[in-house]
């Protein structure tokens, strides 16, 4: 990961921005900049490494940095148009149990999202050891580029216990939801069933609440009220519904 400035050998202006990946052939992205290498062509420029960086968060503040030390936004010699620094980078992310298997790695966290169900945002503050989280859906992530022991884990009957216990409390009488209601509506309705994702049955479920402890997947409800399409890479349909139809 490299702060760059490139050069343009015909008129002598130049481009400050960051390489992630440190390409050589890489020379640039600004708006401004492509227009000039469009117009004189690669061999025309040269690029030079500023800085090294260990990480993405660095590489964003470096490159900020140098920008605003060189003025390259105001002064006529630089292509930039923007200060930098707020760039958006995919990162690859990297799956693993709580012992510290590695179970997958991703290209990007948007791709967990679209293939398992799981928040983009719950998986990021794990990776980013945000908010003191520890774990999303039962496993820990990390971006490729850490160790899985950047920060702590809590294991797993630590994690799980309280969760539980909280659970069980606001669930108990008046506080939940389906308190007071009969027929149709009693709880025996929250019963769900477990689909893979070309509809085949895997198991029915006597309520969401214990398909979410046991299987840690969250937006089960979603699902069955068709505001999601999967969650946790299972289809799921309320049991009430099926009999209705059937």
């Amino acid at each position: 990961m490299v702060i760059y400035c490139t050069t343009n050998l015909v008129n002598g202006r130049r481009y400050i921005g960051l390489d992630s990946k440190n390409n050589p052939n890489y020379l640039g992205s600004g708006k401004a900049f492509k227009l000039a290498l469009a117009k004189y062509g690669k061999n025309n420029f040269r690029k030079d490494i500023l800085t090294h960086c260990k990480d993405i968060e660095t590489l964003l503040e470096k490159e900020k940095f140098y920008i605003l030390r060189l003025n390259a936004v105001n002064s006529k010699i630089y292509y930039n148009i923007a200060e930098g620094g707020g760039i958006i980078i995919t990162r690859a992310v990297c799956q693993y149990s709580r012992s510290g298997k590695l179970l997958k790695c991703w290209n990007t966290i948007s791709e967990v999202e679209n293939e398992l169900g799981f928040n983009n945002s719950k998986i990021t503050a794990v990776a980013k050891g945000n908010y003191g989280r520890r774990t999303a859906y039962g496993y820990v992530w990390r971006y490729k580029e850490d160790d899985f022991n950047k920060y702590p884990v809590i294991p797993q009957n630590k994690v799980y216990q309280h969760q539980k216990i909280a659970l069980s409390k606001r669930m108990t009488g008046k506080g939940n939801p389906m308190y007071g209601k009969n027929g149709i509506n009693s709880n025996r309705y929250s019963t769900v069933n477990q689909y893979d994702l070309k509809g085949n049955f895997i198991k029915t479920w006597n309520t969401i609440t214990e398909a979410t402890l046991e299987l840690k997947i969250n937006n089960i409800s979603a699902c069955c009220r068709n505001q999601r399409d999967k969650a946790g890479g299972y289809k799921w349909k309320y049991f009430k519904d099926i009999v209705r139809s059937s």
